[in-house]
């Protein structure tokens, strides 16, 4: 008889930026059947509103409670071992510059990984995203002040595409030759 796989998870996003103003959200624990699971936090502005634990693949709902220190914050459930991040603006955002360094990148048909340099100053939150499927984003998605966000491109056996990474609301363009 052949022993069973270990549990492995992952979660979906990987994390979320919120403004100052409480709300509720969600993401997707993804893992095999089977697998047991409890979400956990210990910031206390952070609170799950899922159920206490599960087996399988789930969705974890918490929510963020107002941020009323004016400084954004960090925080993050845990569930199967793996982090969920969430940063919270504390009303800076509005005044924060961002500059990405470079601002743009060029692959040719097989794809590769890349990386993005953010810079700000200390108190500015951000958020990482993309507008389409072939971009990965492979490091953090949310933070606060400079930081670096890594990201693969798929291989592409089509046309040439472009795509965007936003990050701070600023554009990082990518473009890919076809194959």
């Amino acid at each position: 008889m052949q022993a069973a796989a270990p549990c492995s998870f992952a979660v979906e996003p990987t994390g979320k930026l919120f403004s100052e103003a409480g709300s509720e959200s969600s993401f997707a624990l993804i893992t095999t059947s089977g697998c047991e699971w409890s979400p956990s936090t210990t910031d206390d502005w952070v609170f799950i509103t899922s159920e206490e634990s599960g087996i399988g693949p789930g969705v974890v709902s918490y929510g963020v409670r107002d941020n009323t220190t004016g400084s954004p914050r960090q925080g993050s459930i845990t569930v199967g071992g793996v982090s969920f991040r969430i940063v919270q603006d504390g009303g800076t955002l509005a005044d924060c510059i961002y500059v990405l360094n470079p601002v743009s990148a060029n692959f040719n048909s097989a794809g590769g990984s890349g990386s993005v340099q953010i810079v700000t100053e200390e108190r500015c939150a951000w958020e990482a995203t993309t507008n389409v499927t072939w971009i990965t984003l492979t490091s953090q998605i949310v933070g606060i002040g400079s930081n670096t966000v890594t990201y693969t491109v798929k291989s592409n056996s089509g046309p040439g595409r472009a795509g965007i990474i936003m990050i701070g609301g600023q554009l990082f363009k990518v473009k890919q030759k076809g194959g």
